[in-house]
């Protein structure tokens, strides 16, 4: 833009898409929390928008309501699964409510990607079993303590209550893994294992394949947003051809970016050379960014490039 322009406010991410990205929730233990949050960037690299308790739980929110609200408003439920998070009550409390909105909406599908695959051993139940009645035992030793003391019980027992609730659906969660595919999830596997994922929430949805490489297309599309929002149209354009072309394999799309790409140096160079008045060139500069931002989600959302060998 000219240097006297003032920076154009647009609407955040995905206002203008035609169509929302898909949404995962991503469920962990915080001692997974190395390999959760790679996956995270990973998942994001693949077009999905992801739900997570460290960027998404505000300040002051109820727990329970988080991960509940979570659930709902996502279209996937992807569980990090480990000894660590089958061993948390919030994990297996958010995959118990993935299964429950799973049964009213098939399409919302819990997604397990496995660190360790001892949840297959025979005895795993068991042994976690045995873990929370011990957690369980301890709480009820403090119980008469409370009452001594004329404490109300209430931060014990909504502890107790969970851990009662884990007890009775550790088994249902572990049957679901057992019984349906469960993606391995390491550090060398990242990638294909978020591509996976991603690809079947977008079939669910009845979206093609992303089949995008494991470029972060997420934050491509941010950068090219954030200048245009800023006013600093000139670098998006010279980053906007290099990302239709890196991220669509759609003619059309790389048609549409090259005629307002021109039409907006043309603006440009008749406001520099003052053939136009800064009004006029900010009426036609306009609704042309806005195009170029509605074209930057639509590839965002389905890109359409085949992976990299």
């Amino acid at each position: 833009m000219a240097e006297h322009s003032a920076p154009i406010r647009f609407p955040q991410n995905g206002a203008t898409a035609a169509q929302k990205a898909p949404v995962a929730f991503l469920s962990y233990a915080h001692a997974d929390s190395d390999i959760a949050f790679a996956f995270r960037e990973a998942l994001s690299a693949c077009g999905l928008e992801v739900i997570i308790d460290t960027q998404n739980l505000a300040p002051g929110e109820d727990l329970v309501e988080f991960a509940r609200s979570s659930v709902r408003n996502a279209d996937a439920t992807i569980c990090v699964i480990s000894t660590a998070s089958l061993s948390s009550a919030w994990v297996v409390f958010e995959a118990v409510s993935a299964l429950q909105s799973e049964q009213v909406e098939p399409a919302r599908r819990l997604i397990a990607c496995a660190i360790d695959q001892d949840f297959l051993q025979p005895e795993y139940r068991l042994t976690l079993t045995a873990a929370l009645d011990e957690k369980i035992r301890r709480l009820d030793e403090l119980l008469p303590r409370y009452v001594e003391q004329r404490l109300a019980t209430t931060d014990i027992s909504a502890e107790r209550d969970r851990l009662y609730q884990m007890r009775s659906s550790l088994g249902d969660v572990l049957a679901r893994l057992k019984n349906s595919l469960t993606l391995t999830l390491t550090r060398e596997a990242l990638a294909g294992c978020a591509q996976t994922a991603a690809d079947h929430i977008r079939k669910l949805k009845g979206l093609a394949p992303s089949r995008i490489d494991p470029r972060d297309i997420r934050a491509r599309a941010e950068e090219l947003r954030r200048f245009l929002w800023d006013g600093r149209t000139d670098d998006a354009l010279d980053r906007m051809l290099d990302f239709v072309v890196e991220f669509t394999d759609l003619p059309k799309k790389l048609r549409d970016a090259t005629l307002i790409s021109n039409s907006l140096r043309r603006i440009e160079q008749a406001e520099t050379e003052k053939r136009v008045s800064f009004t006029a060139a900010e009426k036609q500069r306009q609704p042309l960014i806005y195009k170029l931002l509605e074209l930057i989600d639509e590839i965002e959302v389905d890109p359409r490039l085949p992976m990299a060998s």
